[in-house]
């Protein structure tokens, strides 16, 4: 085979186009999928992908094929879940990064915390903020865009003025097993 015939029926040029066509090209995705000896490496994609097209089957396919190839860690289990924790019943959960929508999806479908969120895929201006909620991986550009916004935990609500109240609220459902094992470690 040539280098182009190499490169263009590799897993991770499929996985080039899919992200080129903005996470919306399903052909692009299953033959990622099929073409790749871990897959792990391309599920966080297809949940985004299922997260985009509002499909709660895909969603809970790919969110449960996730965590049985790459279980979460400890440590990742309880700042996801602290994660879904700041946010108030009935929220939206908007975020891009991978390290966020899939650990958030696998301890909804496959765990079944916090089934009354749903998550969003940022791509563009929020529009309806009343229950809308951003990860801090965000970042300040995004984040700075709504300056009514506030702190609720390990999530940013859009908008709302109760935001102290909201993280002393859910501070009482917070995690934080791993951090004190890590304080038992230093011998503190």
């Amino acid at each position: 085979l040539s280098s182009r015939q190499h490169i263009a029926s590799s897993w991770q040029y499929a996985l080039m186009n899919f992200i080129g066509s903005g996470k919306r090209n399903k052909h692009y995705l299953d033959a990622a999928l099929e073409r790749s000896a871990d897959r792990s490496m391309v599920y966080p994609y297809a949940i985004h992908y299922a997260i985009i097209r509002h499909d709660e089957v895909l969603l809970e396919e790919y969110a449960r094929a996730l965590n049985e190839l790459k279980p979460l860690s400890p440590a990742l289990y309880e700042y996801h879940f602290n994660c879904l924790q700041s946010a108030a019943t009935g929220a939206i959960i908007y975020a891009k990064g991978l390290g966020d929508l899939a650990p958030m999806a696998i301890l909804q479908q496959v765990y079944g915390v916090r089934k009354d969120i749903r998550f969003a895929y940022y791509d563009e201006k929020i529009t309806d903020t009343s229950r809308a909620y951003v990860c801090l991986s965000a970042g300040k550009e995004i984040i700075g865009q709504y300056p009514g916004a506030g702190y609720t935990g390990l999530l940013i609500r859009i908008s709302g003025n109760e935001t102290g109240v909201e993280l002393l609220r859910h501070s009482t459902a917070f995690s934080f097993h791993q951090l004190r094992t890590l304080e038992q470690l230093n011998g503190e």
